[in-house]
């Protein structure tokens, strides 16, 4: 599932959660953070995602990073 910034018809927002991602693709995008001497929240504010969400994804788990800013995160280390 991929979070989404959609809407339905009613004006509310649909939120889904990416679980399929590889933590091997997580582990080299942390990988190549802690290479570049960036730390979580200057990455976070360069994609447009909380914290929080990128410490998440960092950690392989289950993230709300929608598609776009995994995406961005994929071409700012070139992975």
């Amino acid at each position: 599932m991929i979070e989404s910034p959609l809407k339905n018809g009613e004006g509310k927002s649909i939120i889904c959660v990416v679980t399929n991602l590889d933590p091997r693709f997580c582990h080299q995008i942390k990988a190549a953070r802690q290479a570049a001497g960036l730390g979580q929240t200057e990455v976070a504010t360069k994609v447009g995602c909380k914290q929080s969400a990128y410490s998440m994804f960092e950690r392989g788990g289950v993230t709300k990073l929608n598609d776009e800013v995994i995406g961005k995160l994929s071409k700012l280390f070139g992975v």
